[in-house]
C-alpha cells in the first residue's frame, strides 16, 4: 500500500458564522462531515467506508444548500438566483470530483481545494451578506425546526 502524508482537514471557525443559529450549526456540522471523509482516508478504512463518507458529505451539503435557499426564498432575498447558481456550481464540481478516476487521496485534495475556495469566496462573503439581510428582515432567529418545515 502506498504511503502518503496525512491529508489535512479544514476546521470550522466561529468567524465563519453568519448569525443564523440553525444554518451556522449545520455548516459547522458540514465541516465535521468533511473531516469524517478525510479521516476515513487517513485511517485507511477501506473503499466502501470512504465512498459512504463521501456520499454522506454530498447529501449533507445538498440539504444545507436547500435549507439556505428555502430561507432566502421565504424572505424574497435579493440575489437569491445568483446564490442558487453558486450552490449549483459547487454541487456540480463536487459531483465531478466524486466521479474522478483517481485515488481517494487525490480526490480528497481536490475536495479540500474546492472547500477552501468556497470558504474564501462564498461562505465568508455571500453567506455573510445573506446573514445580514436575514437579521434585518426577521425579528427572531430562524430555528432548526423551521429548517425542517415545522413551525417554531
Amino acid at each position: 500500500m502506498p504511503t502518503y502524508a496525512p491529508i489535512p482537514t479544514i476546521e470550522w471557525h466561529d468567524d465563519y458564522a453568519i448569525s443564523l443559529d440553525a444554518l451556522d450549526l449545520d455548516a459547522e456540522s458540514l465541516f465535521g462531515s468533511l473531516d469524517d471523509y478525510i479521516r476515513s482516508i487517513n485511517n485507511r478504512l477501506g473503499a466502501e467506508v470512504i465512498r459512504n463518507k463521501l456520499s454522506a458529505l454530498e447529501a449533507h451539503l445538498l440539504r444545507h444548500f436547500e435549507d439556505e435557499e428555502r430561507l432566502m426564498a421565504e424572505i424574497a432575498a435579493a440575489g437569491t438566483d445568483a446564490h442558487r447558481r453558486e450552490h449549483a456550481a459547487f454541487a456540480l464540481r463536487l459531483r465531478a470530483i466524486r466521479r474522478m478516476r483517481q485515488s481517494e487521496v487525490v480526490r480528497a485534495h481536490e475536495l479540500l481545494i474546492l472547500f477552501r475556495t468556497w470558504i474564501a469566496g462564498h461562505l465568508t462573503v455571500r453567506d455573510r451578506e445573506f446573514g445580514r439581510l436575514i437579521a434585518a428582515t426577521r425579528p427572531v432567529p430562524w430555528s432548526v425546526a423551521q429548517a425542517d418545515g415545522v413551525p417554531a
